[in-house]
Parts: C-alpha cells; sequence; structure tokens
C-alpha cells in the first residue's frame, strides 16, 4: 500500500491484516516505487493524489518496470479523475471506503489479472 495519509494506512493495514493479508506500507511514491522493487507484492493499492511523486506518476512507473503487477487506485476524488488522466481501466476504490469494499475490490482486481 502507498499512501501519505498515516490514518488511511494504519486502518487500511488493520483491515487487511484481520482478513489474513500480509501488508507493506509506504507513505511516499518513491518509498513505494523502492518497496515493490525490493519485494514484489501480490497486489498495490496505490493513493492517487500525493505530494511531491503523485499516484499517477508511481502508476506509470509501476506499470513500466511490472506490467502484469495488479494496481488499485484509492481515492477521495470521483472516478473521473482517472478518465482525465486517461486511465479509466484501472480499478479504483473511493475514500473512504468501508472493509467489504476494500475486500471485494482487491479479490476483484487479482482475479482479473492475466495468468
Amino acid at each position: 500500500m502507498i499512501d501519505d495519509e498515516r490514518a488511511v494506512r494504519e486502518v487500511t493495514r488493520l483491515l487487511l491484516e484481520d482478513a489474513g493479508w500480509q501488508v507493506r506500507a509506504a507513505a511516499s511514491g518513491d518509498e513505494g516505487i523502492a518497496m515493490v522493487a525490493a519485494a514484489r507484492p501480490d497486489i498495490v493499492l496505490l493513493d492517487l493524489t500525493m505530494p511531491e511523486r503523485g499516484g499517477v506518476a508511481v502508476l506509470r512507473d509501476l506499470r513500466a518496470r511490472h506490467p502484469d503487477l495488479p494496481i488499485v487506485l484509492m481515492s477521495g476524488y470521483s472516478e473521473a479523475a482517472l478518465v482525465d488522466e486517461g486511465l479509466g481501466a484501472v480499478p479504483f476504490l473511493a475514500k473512504p471506503f468501508g472493509a467489504e469494499q476494500l475486500y471485494q475490490r482487491i479479490t476483484a482486481t487479482i482475479d482479473q489479472r492475466p495468468r
């Protein structure tokens, strides 16, 4: 998970760990890219709006390095922001989200990845 908001990282981490997932979290885009390079995860939850290196730049970097890596963009803004950036096909999770929404989006995204 890559999100600059500590509260979001902590709550999401607890929800995922309670569901049996192992979670690594990064507080910035650059930290997240390094984290993915060090230990490739099954999926990345990526905040769309972060200071310095935002979610769109991080997404493009991760896609260039790991084209088949499942990524879910998260944002308090509407999904229309993705279309504006040309990212309409990227799985999206609107903040705030509940546990069921989180689990469903992760499961659907992993299930849709090419095998």
